[in-house]
């Protein structure tokens, strides 16, 4: 956990899990498209995903972005720390 500005934010692991005793890996347990980053900044929620290069959103991250902004959250994509900062204030 993360304070920011009075708030909170998490970083979310959606990705496999391995197995040692099976050898192999099973699959995350978060409903997909779960944002990489979830937080509460001065009463609001934020859903935050992280794009590096020629990374995209996936159908199911874009049902996530209109459920939270249709439920009056923020939902932003953030190529760099510095786009991140950019549309966190």
């Amino acid at each position: 956990m993360y304070h920011v500005r009075g708030g909170a934010a998490y970083r979310i692991n959606n990705g496999a899990v391995y197995d040692k005793k099976r050898n192999v890996y099973r699959k995350g347990v978060q409903r997909k498209g779960i944002p990489d980053i979830i937080g509460i900044i001065d009463g609001k929620f934020y859903g935050i995903e992280v794009k590096i290069g020629k990374d995209r959103q996936s159908a199911d991250q874009k049902e996530i972005e209109k459920e939270i902004n249709d439920s009056g959250g923020v939902y932003f994509i953030a190529k760099s720390y510095d786009d991140y900062l950019s549309k966190i204030k």
